[in-house]
């Protein structure tokens, strides 16, 4: 199975009661099939996947796999407690998903061999699964060293890593030990276009919710070689990126869209709305974009 492009880390929608807006949840996944998206992550970071009740979760993964035959879809399963993980990993195996995206567990900290103990436990419960590991240790607290990845890669199911640990050298270091036949991918759009010309094979994007068709564009620009004219469109959207980010994500770019689609896109407690004052700003950027052409 080839895994490159574009993944979009979906935001996830309520409604004004805080339920799964299902209906808002399909318009979403449509609009990225209509922008021509490889594939899409549903109930991962982005989507707040962890404040999901069971049943929701189990819900928004159900409704995704309706669209298998349009776009790839994945859905993350991952927990504090190994078990949780197994658990959730069996139902996308039995939903029939492309994939599962798959975080070192946050809040326990285990050891570097806890964390291939973890990956080697839940890929035992279906072994045909594909699976991409998470390496986000701004959110788990435990970073996946290279060595230990290593290991990892030898659970055959193990075809992908998101790399998201912010780390340059983490980055090089992961390529460098990269086995054949297995993909190494972005996590994190800031540094896409670098990743892209160290050989990563694509991207699991927050930025792709807002303008998916832009973030294709800068794909298929790096794989024709043309880094100039990927450089210059990826540079227009630096200050964006900065925006979805300045407050903890998907608080922003739930914002965004929200107000790309007019509509409420609130994120659940613990998580608030955008700050006030950092809302004009992120609308005028918007605007000047949309303006040139670059929102689409």
């Amino acid at each position: 199975m080839e895994i490159n492009g574009i993944y979009t880390a979906l935001i996830t929608p309520f409604d004004s009661a805080d339920q799964l807006d299902e209906a808002c949840l399909h318009n979403l996944i449509q609009r990225q099939i209509d922008a021509g998206i490889h594939g899409i992550v549903i109930a991962g970071s982005t989507g707040e996947g962890l404040c999901l009740r069971d049943e929701e979760w189990l819900r928004a993964i159900k409704l995704a796999a309706t669209y298998r035959k349009q776009i790839r879809v994945w859905a993350s399963c991952g927990s504090s407690s190994t078990w949780q993980s197994k658990e959730k990993f069996e139902k996308i195996h039995a939903l029939g998903l492309d994939g599962a995206l798959i975080s070192s567990p946050p809040y326990n900290k285990p050891t570097q061999d806890g964390l291939v103990a973890h990956y080697r436990e839940i890929a035992q419960v279906a072994s045909q699964l594909p699976i991409m590991v998470y390496n986000i240790p701004g959110r788990t607290a435990v970073t996946i060293q290279a060595s230990t990845m290593t290991e990892i890669w030898k659970i055959p199911n193990v075809l992908a890593l998101k790399e998201s640990s912010g780390s340059w050298q983490t980055f090089l270091d992961m390529s460098q030990h990269l086995p054949a036949k297995k993909t190494l991918l972005c996590g994190d759009d800031a540094s896409a276009l670098a990743f892209y010309l160290h050989g990563a094979k694509g991207l699991v994007s927050v930025l792709s919710n807002l303008c998916p068709k832009a973030c294709i564009e800068i794909w298929d620009l790096s794989q024709k070689n043309l880094w100039t004219e990927a450089k210059n469109l990826f540079d227009r959207y630096k200050r964006l990126l900065d925006l979805l980010f300045i407050e903890s994500n998907p608080i922003p770019i739930k914002y965004a869209v929200a107000h790309s689609i007019g509509r409420e896109l609130l994120p659940r407690l613990p998580l608030l709305g955008l700050s006030e004052r950092f809302r004009t700003e992120l609308e005028r950027e918007m605007k000047a974009l949309q303006k040139e052409g670059h929102l689409k």
